[in-house]
């Protein structure tokens, strides 16, 4: 009888797995699949199906990864805890967006932050551009005027938010101000929608 076979996976190997599991499946939405569609400049979406791809959207969790933290606020507290190399994706951008850029208010927190990164989804001035990073993720990148309640706002505050959804992943990866559509970077084949 031959003998069983284990492999033993360290964190960093569960972690890619898992990440491809759920890539997979959320690859699988139809909202993702006609996101994709949208690449194909030939292909446009029915005013429904955009509501469908929007609504989806707007209930999109932020990432769940760790990502590094700013080097310049590493070490540093951020709404009483102390920020380390690495963090829960949306504290990382978060602190970033606080204590960097000064964009919002220091109290704002990461479900607030969130809300504010989704509200743009209901803007009727609102922009889409669907485009494929350099290693083929497909993204949605939403650019709408800025909403916020002046309250929630930090000094260093501009006119314009974009947000950029993962189609791989069905989530939120990144949400920030903009003074103008020049301050952000798109692959030159992006399509705006």
């Amino acid at each position: 009888m031959p003998e069983a076979c284990v492999i033993y996976w360290g964190p960093k190997e569960a972690e890619r797995w898992i990440a491809k599991a759920v890539k997979a499946e959320r690859m699988m939405d139809e909202p993702n699949k006609l996101i994709r569609a949208q690449l194909d400049s030939r292909r446009t979406l029915t005013p429904e199906e955009m509501q469908r791809v929007l609504d989806h959207m707007a209930k999109a969790p932020f990432s769940l990864r760790s990502v590094s933290v700013d080097r310049s606020i590493r070490g540093r507290v951020f709404q009483s805890r102390i920020l380390g190399d690495k963090e829960p994706s949306i504290i990382a951008h978060l602190a970033k967006r606080v204590l960097v850029e000064q964009d919002w208010a220091d109290d704002v927190t990461p479900v607030e932050y969130l809300d504010h990164l989704r509200s743009v989804i209901d803007d009727p001035a609102l922009r889409k551009a669907v485009y494929l990073s350099k290693d083929k993720r497909l993204f949605v990148g939403l650019l709408a005027p800025n909403r916020i309640p002046e309250a929630r706002l930090g000094k260093n505050h501009s006119a314009l938010l974009w947000v950029v959804y993962s189609a791989d992943y069905g989530t939120i990866v990144t949400g920030y101000q903009v003074r103008g559509i020049e301050e952000i970077t798109l692959p030159k084949d992006a399509r705006w929608l």
